[in-house]
Formats: C-alpha cells, sequence, structure tokens
C-alpha cells in the first residue's frame, strides 16, 4: 500500500483501482484495498461493496476492538454521498491507540487530511484516524492466504506505482 501514496484520480475522477476490478465510476476506496491486497497475492472477499465486506468478516467473527497493523478498518463516514457505503482503509500504526484511540492509516479515495490541502477525496495518502471514526476493525484470516514475504521477493514491482497522476 506504501507504493501507492501519493496516486491521484485524473480530472474525471475515475480512479485505476475502479478500472482494475471492472467499477470505474463508482466510490473507489474499497477498490484499492482490493488492488493492494490481489496484486500481493492475497485471496480475501472484495471490498468494492463495502457493506457485503463488512458483513463476511461479521459473520465470520473476524471483527476486533483494537486494531493491528494489516486490519481493514471500516469507517462510519462515507466518501459516496449517492450510496452511503463506509470508508475503508488499511491500519498501519497503533501506537498510539492505547493511550489516545489514535491509528494510521493508508487509504484510497480520500484526501491528503491537511487543513490548507486539497479537501477533494481523490488521492491515496496516509491518514491519522480515531476510533471514534470507526465501525469496525476486520482482521483478514492471512495464514489462508498465499505468503506476501514471496511474492514481494518474487516481484517487488507488482503493484502499480502511481500509476495515473492529475493533469
Amino acid at each position: 500500500a506504501e507504493r501507492q501514496l501519493g496516486y491521484q484520480v485524473r480530472m474525471n475522477k475515475a480512479s485505476v483501482y475502479g478500472e482494475l476490478v471492472g467499477y470505474p465510476d463508482k466510490a473507489w476506496s474499497g477498490s484499492f484495498i482490493d488492488v493492494v491486497a490481489r496484486t500481493v497475492g492475497l485471496n480475501f472477499p472484495s471490498h468494492v461493496h463495502t457493506p457485503a465486506a463488512l458483513s463476511y468478516y461479521f459473520q465470520r467473527s473476524m471483527i476486533h476492538v483494537r486494531p493491528q497493523p494489516g486490519d481493514i478498518v471500516f469507517f462510519a463516514f462515507s466518501n459516496d454521498e449517492q450510496q452511503g457505503m463506509p470508508h475503508v482503509g488499511i491500519v498501519t500504526d497503533v501506537t498510539h491507540f492505547g493511550q489516545h484511540g489514535m491509528f494510521q492509516t493508508i487509504e484510497g479515495q480520500t484526501s491528503n487530511g491537511t487543513p490548507k490541502g486539497s479537501q477533494a477525496n481523490d488521492g491515496v495518502f496516509r491518514r491519522n484516524r480515531y476510533a471514534y471514526d470507526v465501525l469496525a476493525f476486520a482482521r483478514p484470516n492471512f495464514s489462508r492466504t498465499l505468503s506476501v514475504k514471496k511474492v514481494a521477493q518474487e516481484d517487488p514491482g507488482k503493484l502499480p506505482t502511481n500509476v495515473v497522476k492529475s493533469s
């Protein structure tokens, strides 16, 4: 996911992530999760329709109160006003979670989070988030997936690297 930091959508708001999973005109925070996971050999459910992905994790008791790096976080807000699907991201750091309820993520279809920066939800950025914004932390069962280390060693360039920059 870190290789994707700084990616921004084209002017027509279509993302490469949505295009890669076959939903170019939909909210793409879930598509970002799918592309990152699949390009490193992970095999878990699609996150394009985030309510369905959240349901998958709930049904299998894969929801946790305290996050760990690698968890998928489902937020209590949406980037898609028309469909109202929860926004999702990947937890990367939980150092300050116990004391402040703060954790760090990498997310697609978000803004850079700085007050003077663009507020358009048009890129992949690292964000500081708080527990009060969270619906759930889902922990995929990585033991049932391909070895991430093996895939990364064999082909470290598998992820698209900022495929499309904004103009």
